[in-house]
């Protein structure tokens, strides 16, 4: 049952990857529409005075930040539906004689703020830099380059000095970390549906953490959630941002005893890890260098898909 979740999750992990992998070509999208306008706007805009060309560029950048929310939205409203159906599918086939009797959908939530809050936060800070940016540079009369810079970024730094890449970060962490989040707490809902059958569960990592012990995992009676085994009190089923944490359920206090839910990826055999990380991060991962953390566990270009999870 450990490995059955784990597993899982690790695909989850993947999905969530993809998934902003695909969110992320609708924001570069955003962005070259924006430095066509503005490469547009400055020759037809050459006989306008500062306020009207900034009035004229604004209006438009308001338009496609609408355009790409609802892109987004959409794609998020698709993927949750079916995730959902998935995950319940799953463990109804894997957990004989238990189902998901509730109705119970998880919320579109992330820590408590509904998902569309955090996008609106992203582009919302995006949207200031850019208007302060767009202003200092009519108003000054800069040339083309200063703005062409700010948005595109500049080849010394391989392009990727502009002021989106921070938001681009950010949307990218947020879409990863909301999927895993949902995920696990369908699987959560499941286990709490069940908990005359699975009275306990336990927290439990699929790949340790780049910083030895950062996550504290307890165990839990399933009911109220009460900490048992010296565990501190349970923060839910994501404890942080980018927390690859899960809920494994437990028959019985012993199961968790017995067993180390921290380390659980380099137990297993050599073949399993180079499956899910790939013959060239294995290979950085048994070798004596020093590798950081996120370059091994990368997923970033990740080809599972909902079809596939």
């Amino acid at each position: 049952m450990i490995d059955l979740i784990l597993q899982r999750h690790i695909r989850v992990i993947k999905f969530s990857n993809n998934l902003a992998s695909k969110i992320n070509l609708e924001f570069l999208g955003f962005r070259n529409e924006l430095v066509t306008d503005l490469l547009i706007d400055k020759e037809s805009s050459i006989f306008l005075d500062s306020v009207s060309r900034i009035d004229k560029f604004l209006e438009k950048m308001h338009v496609k930040f609408h355009q790409l929310k609802k892109r987004i939205q959409f794609i998020l409203e698709g993927v949750l539906d079916s995730l959902f159906s998935n995950e319940v599918t799953f463990l109804e086939r894997n957990f004989v004689g238990m189902y998901y009797y509730s109705s119970k959908i998880p919320p579109r939530e992330l820590f408590g703020v509904y998902y569309r809050e955090h996008i609106q936060g992203i582009f919302h800070s995006l949207k200031n830099e850019i208007v302060s940016n767009y202003k200092i540079s009519v108003s000054h009369n800069h040339p083309d380059s200063f703005l062409l810079e700010k948005f595109r970024g500049t080849n010394k730094f391989n392009y990727k000095d502009n002021i989106f890449k921070n938001y681009q970060t950010k949307l990218k962490t947020f879409v990863k970390n909301f999927v895993i989040s949902f995920s696990s707490h369908t699987r959560f809902f499941f286990y709490h549906n069940n908990k005359n059958k699975l009275p306990f569960f336990t927290e439990s990592l699929p790949f340790s953490e780049s910083k030895p012990n950062k996550t504290k995992l307890g165990v839990y009676v399933t009911s109220d959630f009460s900490p048992k085994e010296n565990s501190d009190i349970w923060s839910g089923c994501l404890p942080h941002f980018n927390s690859t944490v899960t809920q494994i359920p437990l028959y019985n206090l012993e199961d968790y005893r017995n067993f180390d839910y921290r380390n659980w990826f380099f137990s297993k055999s050599p073949s399993f890890q180079k499956e899910v990380l790939g013959e060239k991060r294995f290979n950085l991962m048994k070798s004596d260098k020093n590798f950081p953390y996120s370059q091994i566990f990368d997923f970033s270009k990740s080809t599972v898909t909902l079809e596939n999870l």
